[in-house]
């Protein structure tokens, strides 16, 4: 379940690539209807027939895969191994410096970076940027969120409506 899962939400999420490639999906469709169309009510609409998409495919996959488990009850029997003086020492080392070269430092990096940006970069002209988005947001809240809120509510009935049916046959 979790393969598709991912494959799914990564469909779901993929705009770049397809719009780079001129080709016309569900998802550039949103876009359009946001972006070219000026339309919000719209773009929330679509957004939510795709959500409930994602959660049909979800249960029929689940359905589809029935009772099968992906993992081992052998597994809980194993003993833990604790290693302890040297080989304890060398194998802290070994992961203490993937996790240093891997994310701290990486991370780090990015921190300055961003420290660096933000010093240059900032001035008073972001503070009505975001205060100009979150007026727009709220005065947009009642139109788009209602719609969405009303699909939502309604799939989710839908899917109790089938897993209650599942459980009668």
């Amino acid at each position: 379940m979790a393969s598709v899962l991912v494959t799914l939400m990564e469909t779901l999420a993929d705009f770049g690539v397809v719009s780079l490639f001129n080709y016309d999906t569900f998802t550039t469709a949103i876009y359009s209807a946001w972006g070219d169309f000026r339309s919000i009510e719209v773009a929330t609409q679509l957004a939510s027939i795709l959500v409930l998409i994602a959660f049909f495919l979800i249960y029929f996959e689940k359905k589809a895969r029935g009772g099968t488990k992906y993992y081992s009850s052998e597994m809980s029997n194993r003993q833990v191994y604790h290693a302890t003086g040297l080989v304890g020492a060398l194998i802290s080392l070994f992961v203490f410096s993937v996790f240093m070269l891997s994310f701290a430092m990486p991370m780090l990096q990015l921190v300055i970076w961003a420290v660096d940006i933000f010093n240059e970069e900032w001035s008073d002209k972001y503070l009505s940027l975001i205060y100009s988005t979150v007026i727009l947001t709220l005065g947009l809240f009642d139109r788009a969120a209602v719609p969405s809120l009303l699909m939502v509510v309604f799939g989710a009935i839908l899917m109790l409506i089938f897993k209650w049916l599942d459980k009668k046959l």
